[in-house]
């Protein structure tokens, strides 16, 4: 049997690889099969799943949907196998493109009444089936914290709160990817209330909200979790309409703008850019028990930051990282420079295929309560910031014992290194592995 799906998949994958694609070819391949609806146990797939997952739609998912459409017009039954021929088929999406476009594919297939709880031969008998949400959970965690890959980890979140709706009977064809506010402008925003009163409150400098908010762009609903995920959500903003007060005052100097950017500095912070040259910058903090709560400020988008005038005083990394002692490389989602009452981030942006660059921004401290573990040495008495052709991707700080240097690589993270001689990073795709000294972590002083 496995052979006869191998085979099939082959032929369409021939198919589908060429541009334009020639539909009545693929169609022809799948009338021509003795069972479109074949499935192999052993290796439990069917020909539909095994596609998905083999077709090579990586970063270019557009066409799955239509693809999921042709098998379905030829009578592709997700029903068929106790309903291993749709629920399979929902589980290769998680594995099939990395892009938005997973979400179009498993509303044709839930359409058309594939499963999202489903037994495979991995479930116990006497418990529940894992089914979807569970495939979902199993890679959320990969590309939130091993991957770095955000805009996927968001559209997993966008597949969890549709998987979550299919269940409830809600209107799942509702529920995107926060890519569907791009491009509108921000018209008002909601707080949940709690015992009644806001989850949304003032700290200080900063904002927190304990429950999500929900930003509404036109007619869209964008909820912003407390984790600092965002999924255009309208089956939870319906759900929580009798919970909800306004609070658009807050968010006055945004309203009217429309949304440009979501960039992510680290999996718990980030900011939107805005057309009216404002950012809004989350963050994420632990508050114990397992609890977590969002905080955010409203900054102006500032011009390109002279690097050269920074006087950086200490450099800080999120805390709850730990090293063992013959560490001598480390890596960092992002890093914070403090420059006495000022501070930035320094964090990763896309570049060329074998080297990210380095962006760098103005925050606030009150944003950056997470981030207190602070890399032992002060005051450089120079910094030398590297730039590969007009892209800053590398910095050097010189102190009396040593020399730090943080490098943008192709692994998605910042690449940091102590050590006693002076060398170009960006001769190396990885900093120079013999060159390390261990280092000794401080805990931030005003942390």
């Amino acid at each position: 049997m496995s052979n006869v799906i191998s085979d099939s998949v082959s032929k369409l994958s021939a198919i589908t690889d060429q541009t334009p694609i020639d539909w009545d070819a693929f169609d022809s391949v799948l009338k021509g099969l003795e069972d479109i609806n074949a499935y192999d146990e052993h290796y439990e797939e069917t020909i539909l799943s095994e596609f998905i997952m083999d077709g090579d739609f990586y970063k270019r998912g557009v066409i799955l949907a239509d693809i999921v459409r042709h098998f379905l017009s030829c009578g592709y039954d997700v029903s068929a196998n106790n309903g291993l021929n749709g629920g399979l088929a929902l589980h290769a999406l998680c594995w099939s493109s990395y892009d938005q476009y997973i979400l179009d594919a498993a509303k044709v297939l839930m359409n058309a009444g594939a499963p999202v709880n489903y037994r495979t031969r991995d479930d116990d008998p006497n418990d529940k089936p894992a089914g979807l949400l569970g495939s979902i959970s199993w890679k959320l965690a990969g590309a939130w914290m091993a991957d770095k890959d955000f805009a996927f980890a968001n559209t997993l979140e966008a597949y969890c709160a549709i998987a979550e709706a299919n269940i409830a009977g809600k209107d799942y064809n509702s529920i995107d990817n926060y890519f569907a506010c791009i491009g509108k402008p921000l018209t008002s925003v909601s707080a949940i209330n709690v015992g009644g009163k806001s989850a949304l409150y003032d700290e200080g400098a900063i904002s927190v909200y304990s429950e999500p908010l929900i930003m509404w762009f036109g007619d869209k609903p964008l909820v912003i979790s407390c984790y600092t995920d965002f999924v255009m959500n309208p089956v939870y903003a319906d759900d929580k309409k009798d919970s909800l007060s306004d609070v658009t005052t807050v968010f006055s100097s945004l309203i009217g703008a429309t949304l440009q950017e979501v960039q992510y500095i680290g999996t718990t912070i980030c900011y939107f850019g805005f057309s009216n040259g404002k950012r809004l910058f989350f963050a994420s903090r632990d508050i114990g028990d397992r609890k977590r709560v969002g905080t955010f400020d409203i900054r102006a988008d500032s011009k390109k930051v002279d690097v050269d005038q920074l006087h950086i005083e200490c450099l800080c990394a999120i805390n709850g990282r730990t090293f063992a002692n013959t560490v001598t490389e480390y890596s960092e989602d992002a890093i914070a420079l403090f420059c006495g009452d000022a501070v930035y981030l320094l964090y990763l942006r896309p570049g060329t295929a074998d080297r990210h660059q380095f962006g760098i921004c103005p925050c606030t401290k009150a944003l950056l309560s997470e981030y207190t573990r602070q890399y032992p040495l002060q005051r450089p008495k120079k910094t030398t910031w590297i730039y590969d052709q007009s892209n800053l991707s590398a910095v050097r700080l010189d102190f009396p014992d040593g020399h730090l240097y943080m490098a943008a690589t192709e692994y998605y993270e910042i690449e940091i290194q102590l050590s006693d001689k002076i060398y170009n990073p960006l001769e190396y795709s990885v900093l120079p592995r013999n060159e390390g000294k261990h280092i000794e972590f401080l805990k931030r002083k005003d942390g």
